[in-house]
Order: C-alpha cells, then structure tokens, then sequence
C-alpha cells in the first residue's frame, strides 16, 4: 500500500490557496479501498416477473375505486366526514388499509400469478401515497 498526497493551489480574490489531500493506493489500483476488495455483482432481474406485479397492481390492487373506498373510509372513520381535516399524517393508515384490502380481496388473483403480497407491497405503496398526496 503506497501512499499518494496531492497538493492543490488555486488563486481566491488575489491570494494563493493550497490543500492537501492524502490518500492511499492500493495494489488493485483503488483508492481508499477498503474491507478485501470483493466485487459485488448484481443480481440479473427477471423482466417477466417484473412485468407480472406490475400489471397486477396496475389492474387489481390499486384500482382508482379501490384507492378512492380508502381514501373515504378513512375521512369517515378518523375525521367524521370532514375532508378538510385529512393530513399528511393519516397516510400511513390510508397505505395499510389498500394493502389490507388487497390482501383480502384479491389473494386468489395473486394465487395463479404465483405472487405474494410481500413482493408487490412497495409497488402498491408508491401507487397509494401518489394517489392520498393528490386527493390533499
């Protein structure tokens, strides 16, 4: 392991300035490598798998009635009706109870594409939080 320090100057409103930087090369070439110096490969995505939960949540789990009886719901059981009193705060609920739903309503659906809710979970969650942030 070699260490390399390079020296920078530059002017700045008629002075001279310098730093130094102090780093170290090792003998792969990386600098300010560290741990043993494993390449981490990604993992190859299956496109058609992919393609399966995205349609899935596109036209079963996160259909607009769906997103719309949720949204609803909430506004009559925590703000008795008064939709001026939704915040950004009752999102969560709002998320839980369309994957709630989805789990209830459409695990046959989910049977024959062989998924699981737990792989679509943030799929339906970026769909629900767009969805609740343009209703406010």
């Amino acid at each position: 392991m070699e260490t390399l320090v390079k020296v920078f100057t530059f002017k700045y409103k008629d002075s001279v300035q310098r730093f130094k930087v102090k780093g170290y090369l090792h003998s792969k070439g990386d600098l300010h490598s560290k741990g043993s110096g494993k390449v981490k490969t990604l993992k190859p995505v299956n496109e058609a798998l992919e393609n399966k939960k995205i349609e899935f949540v596109n036209n079963f789990a996160c259909t607009e009635s769906r997103l719309e009886q949720m949204f609803t719901e909430i506004v009559h059981s925590t703000h008795n009706g008064d939709k001026t009193l939704m915040s950004m705060k009752d999102m969560g609920i709002y998320i839980s109870l369309v994957i709630d739903d989805v789990r209830k309503e459409e695990t046959d659906v989910m049977l024959v594409q062989n998924l699981d809710i737990n792989m679509i979970n943030s799929m339906i969650s970026k769909v629900a939080r767009s969805y609740f942030q343009d209703k406010l």
